[in-house]
């Protein structure tokens, strides 16, 4: 556990920089290149964002943050899946027992705000 969060940390001070820092880009240099490129290289050089995978694109780039910068394998894959599954569950029944506090107080404050003939009778 101590590894994860050293490698967390590592990693939070590697992009400290990114995350505080707004950047403002423009794209007009982009937009003139593409008004004067002819069809056959609009075809070649595909500036269409529209057409980009972006499933293949975020398990391309989660499987490089993994291999490189935490320096994880795939060998790890079936252990934290596990992991995860068990957690989901814990995190499912936290949320329910939160649920069933919270309806428990409600219907408690509702029982005491009525008075005793009401539900006696």
């Amino acid at each position: 556990m101590l590894k994860t969060y050293r490698t967390m940390k590592t990693m939070i001070k590697a992009t400290i920089e990114i995350q505080r820092a707004d950047f403002w880009f423009s794209t007009v240099n982009t937009q003139q290149l593409y008004e004067n490129m002819c069809p056959m290289d609009k075809e070649c050089f595909n500036f269409n964002i529209n057409s980009v995978n972006y499933q293949d694109y975020v398990r391309t780039s989660n499987y490089g943050i993994r291999y490189f910068p935490c320096k994880e394998e795939d060998k790890d894959l079936p252990r934290a899946r596990k992991n995860f599954r068990r957690l989901k569950i814990y995190y499912i029944m936290a949320w329910g027992l939160f649920v069933l506090f919270v309806l428990g107080i409600i219907g408690l404050v509702v029982w005491l705000s009525f008075p005793k003939e009401f539900y006696l009778s």
